[in-house]
C-alpha cells in the first residue's frame, strides 16, 4: 500500500524543484501513464477511486520496489494535498502541499529525501515564511511576517541553528531584538511588548539573562534595575512607581528579597529592615518624609510579632504594643509606664 508523507519537516517545511521530463497532469488532475520515466509504472487511483498515484519501479537484482517519477495525493473531497516527484525512492525536487480547503500550504525543495533549498509557508493564521535548508537543516536568511505584512522574525540560521544579530516575536508577542549563538541568546539584548514599547534591556549568556538590566512597564517607564545571574534576580535592585519615584531599594537572592531594604511609600514616610525568602524578618523601622520617627518593631515570617514601639509628631514615644503573629495582644501608653 502507499503512503502519503507530509512536506512539512516537524512543524511544517518542505522543498521543490522540477525533474525534466518527468510531467504533472495539469489541475491535479490524475497522472497519465506516459508521465512515468521509462521503467516505471503507474500506481494507485485519483479520485473517487482513490486519494494517490505515484510511479513505481521494480529493482531487477533485488526485486525491491521504490517510487520513480512524479506522485500526486488527494484529499477525500477530492482537492490536490501534495504534489512532486521521486528519484530512486527518495523525495526530489519541487514539492508544493495545500490545506483541506485548497489553500497552498508550502512549496519547498528537496534533494535525496532531505529539504534543501528554497522554502516557503503560509500558515492559517496569515502568517508568511521564508528561507532555506542545506541537507535538512535550516540555513541562511530567514524571515517571518505577520498578516498585516509586519516582519515578526528574521535572522540567519548556521547548521540550523540562529546565529548572529535576530528579532524574533515570541508566543505572547514580545519582540526581542539581539545576537544568537549556536541557537542561544548571547549579548545584549532589548524586550519589547507587542505594541513595539521597550519593556526590559540586559545581557544574554548562552541563553539566560546575566549581568545588568532595566525593566520596563507596558506604558515604557523604567519599573526596575539590577543584576541577573542564571536568569534570577540577584543582588542589589532599585524598584520605581510609575511615577519615576522610587519605590525599594535592597538585596535579592533567588528572585526574592533577602537581607536589607529601604522602602519609600507615597506619603513621603520610609520603611527601612529586613528581609527572609521574600517576607519581612526582624527589626524594622519607619520615618516620617521629615526624619521623625513613626514606628518601629520586629516581624516574623512577614507578621509583627513582639514588641512595637509607636512616636508622636515630635519624635517621642507614646505607646507600646506587643504582636503575637501578626495580632495586638497589649497596648500600653508610656505616660501610663513612666507616670507622666
Amino acid at each position: 500500500m502507499a503512503t502519503t508523507r507530509s512536506l512539512a519537516p516537524a512543524r511544517a517545511s518542505f522543498v521543490g524543484c522540477v525533474v525534466a521530463g518527468w510531467l504533472l497532469a495539469s489541475g491535479g488532475m490524475a497522472l497519465a501513464g506516459q508521465g512515468c520515466p521509462e521503467g516505471a509504472v503507474l500506481q494507485g487511483d485519483a479520485p473517487p477511486a482513490g486519494l494517490e498515484q505515484w510511479c513505481e519501479m521494480t529493482d531487477l537484482r533485488t526485486g525491491v520496489q521504490f517510487r520513480q517519477g512524479p506522485s500526486t495525493a488527494w484529499y477525500a473531497a477530492g482537492r490536490l494535498r501534495q504534489q512532486g516527484a521521486w528519484v530512486n525512492g527518495r523525495m526530489e525536487g519541487p514539492w508544493t502541499q495545500w490545506a483541506p480547503d485548497g489553500r497552498k500550504e508550502i512549496v519547498a525543495d528537496y534533494h535525496a529525501g532531505q529539504l534543501h533549498g528554497r522554502f516557503e509557508q503560509w500558515q492559517q493564521d496569515g502568517r508568511h515564511t521564508l528561507g532555506a535548508y542545506e541537507a535538512g537543516r535550516k540555513a541562511g536568511l530567514w524571515t517571518v511576517w505577520n498578516p498585516s505584512g509586519a516582519v515578526v522574525a528574521r535572522g540567519e540560521y548556521v547548521k540550523g541553528s540562529m546565529s548572529g544579530e535576530w528579532i524574533a516575536e515570541t508566543e505572547d508577542g514580545k519582540l526581542l531584538r539581539g545576537p544568537y549563538v549556536a541557537g542561544a541568546r548571547h549579548g545584549a539584548f532589548t524586550v519589547w511588548t507587542a505594541r513595539r514599547t521597550l519593556l526590559a534591556a540586559g545581557s544574554f549568556r548562552r541563553g539566560v539573562r546575566e549581568g545588568e538590566w532595566k525593566e520596563y512597564d507596558e506604558a515604557g517607564r523604567l519599573s526596575a534595575e539590577g543584576l541577573y545571574r542564571d536568569d534570577r534576580r540577584v543582588g542589589a535592585w532599585t524598584l520605581y512607581r510609575p511615577d519615576g519615584q522610587k519605590e525599594g531599594r535592597g538585596l535579592l537572592e533567588a528572585g526574592q528579597r533577602d537581607g536589607r531594604w529601604t522602602e519609600w511609600r507615597t506619603d513621603g514616610s520610609v520603611a527601612e529592615g529586613t528581609y527572609v525568602d521574600g517576607e519581612r524578618d526582624g527589626k524594622w523601622r519607619l520615618v516620617a518624609a521629615d526624619g521623625t520617627a513613626v514606628a518601629e518593631g520586629t516581624y516574623r515570617h512577614g507578621l509583627e510579632h513582639g514588641e512595637w514601639t509607636f512616636f508622636g509628631p515630635d519624635g517621642r514615644a507614646q505607646s507600646r504594643a506587643d504582636y503575637r503573629d501578626g495580632q495586638q495582644v497589649s497596648l500600653v501608653r508610656v505616660a501610663e509606664v513612666t507616670g507622666r
